[in-house]
């Protein structure tokens, strides 16, 4: 299969509607059964406050997608991005969102892995010089996410309007990832949408590495990872017509020649009977001996790995468990991603 980049087009991204002040996502299908609507609190994840007259010009440069355009266009809720390095290697990845409780100045929420906080904030920081902007942890508003397991084309989803909804929309990388919202107060998504239920965050996880999509610093290695191999172009993460920002000379270059040789996808294993245990970063090979990829996460049946485009067909992949057995894993290609 040839890897080739995907252009960021704002053009594509889901639209909202506001009408007589009721923030609500329409769309004109068949009814949804509510039992299949999920939600849970993203508790491996945490805010930033970005607030203040030269907040869009400092994300702008740090980032690897358009906060101009994002800050722009009113319609669009989120937008996912990256911090990379000077080397153009990934730190970050970040979801972003207008903080509309602040007037005045543009004001950003960047929810991030809670883990990686401190490092995000000490970036932003050193950064930021004598720019006008302000830069804080946030504590009191909570990320959260609606999915549906059963459909992507999800419909009448009437969100009520409430003074705890800080923002509410579609996920901008794939739309079978549901819709991410920030609450306050105690707030949660039943109480302003009927007919859904909670769930662990980790049925969401393992909902979205069967899809391909990576999340966090235990999936995206920090300072090791390269955004286009972690399918960055594909979920509508970066712009390549955006002025220059941190890591963009790789990251364009790597896009503009074409060629990228190993991607993240899926992949499930063989039939098994026992839960197996394996180390992130472990070498998957062929039945020849050859490294083929390597894992990023796993969970029982399920997992991501960066495996080698030109050797994924007509080859079998394995990878050793705890005691050095070989155990088959069968990588595929996403319905989400381009042909």
């Amino acid at each position: 299969m040839a890897a080739r980049g995907v252009k960021f087009n704002i053009a594509n991204l889901p639209r909202f509607t506001r009408v007589n002040h009721q923030l609500f996502f329409r769309r004109t299908a068949h009814n949804l059964s509510g039992d299949s609507l999920k939600y849970c609190q993203l508790e491996k994840r945490s805010l930033i406050r970005v607030h203040g007259a030269d907040s869009v010009r400092l994300l702008q440069g740090l980032v690897t997608n358009s906060v101009e355009l994002f800050h722009q266009d009113g319609s669009l809720k989120t937008m996912y991005s990256m911090f990379l390095n000077a080397q153009g290697r990934v730190l970050y990845d970040a979801m972003l969102y207008k903080d509309k409780t602040n007037s005045g100045n543009p004001c950003f929420l960047v929810e991030c892995d809670k883990n990686t906080l401190p490092g995000l904030l000490k970036l932003m920081t050193f950064y930021k010089l004598r720019s006008k902007v302000d830069i804080s942890r946030v504590a009191d508003i909570v990320p959260w996410v609606i999915f549906n397991e059963k459909s992507s084309d999800t419909t009448n989803l009437d969100v009520k309007m409430d003074s705890n909804l800080i923002s509410f929309g579609r996920d901008p990388r794939i739309k079978e990832l549901g819709w991410r919202l920030l609450l306050t107060g105690g707030c949660k998504p039943s109480d302003l949408l009927d007919g859904i239920h909670g769930v662990n965050e980790s049925s969401y996880d393992i909902y979205r590495v069967k899809l391909g999509v990576c999340e966090g610093a235990s999936e995206i290695q920090p300072g090791t990872a390269l955004p286009l191999e972690y399918n960055l172009d594909y979920i509508n993460g970066v712009s390549f017509q955006k002025g220059c920002y941190i890591g963009q000379e790789l990251t364009a270059r790597t896009h503009h020649t074409g060629v990228i040789r190993k991607r993240v996808m899926p992949f499930k294993f063989a039939p098994v009977e026992e839960v197996i245990k394996l180390e992130q970063d472990m070498a998957i090979k062929t039945s020849s001996g050859k490294t083929s990829g390597k894992l990023c996460v796993v969970y029982k049946g399920c997992g991501l790995a960066v495996m080698r485009i030109a050797m994924l067909n007509n080859n079998k992949h394995y990878v050793k468990d705890n005691e050095g057995n070989d155990v088959e894993i069968h990588p595929y290609v996403p319905k989400w991603w381009p042909e």
